[in-house]
């Protein structure tokens, strides 16, 4: 993997600590990552990975789910028995819900989702 692209990764899954920590917005945040010009070099497998390296991450992003106040978008929930699932509110119908018990896998799709949902809205 590119030192750029593992750059980026690095930014995007550490958006919900950078957020509260320098106090601008996620579109900033991603935008100064540049992953809007490398967004399609981004594939859940390597945000996989560098969730596999740092597990409390997935934590990170449950509360950043948790935290939100839109009328509409992507969350990220634990469920029973230790399921993740990603859902978007309301409920569209082209969507398939994600559930598993492999939280890095959930999470992962979770970031992407919320990162393309950023760089596609602004």
């Amino acid at each position: 993997m590119e030192t750029n692209i593992y750059s980026i990764i690095e930014s995007a899954v550490n958006l919900p600590s950078d957020f509260h920590l320098k106090n601008i917005s996620a579109f900033t945040l991603l935008q100064e990552s540049n992953y809007f010009e490398s967004y399609n070099k981004i594939h859940e497998e390597s945000i996989i990975s560098k969730l596999n390296s740092n597990p409390s991450l997935v934590d990170q992003w449950l509360q950043w789910s948790e935290d939100q106040r839109t009328s509409s978008g992507w969350y990220f929930k634990k469920l029973a028995f230790g399921r993740r699932f990603v859902g978007y509110y309301p409920k569209v119908e082209e969507f398939f819900e994600i559930k598993s018990f492999d939280k890095f896998k959930v999470c992962a799709a979770y970031i992407k989702l919320q990162a393309e949902r950023i760089r596609t809205l602004f």
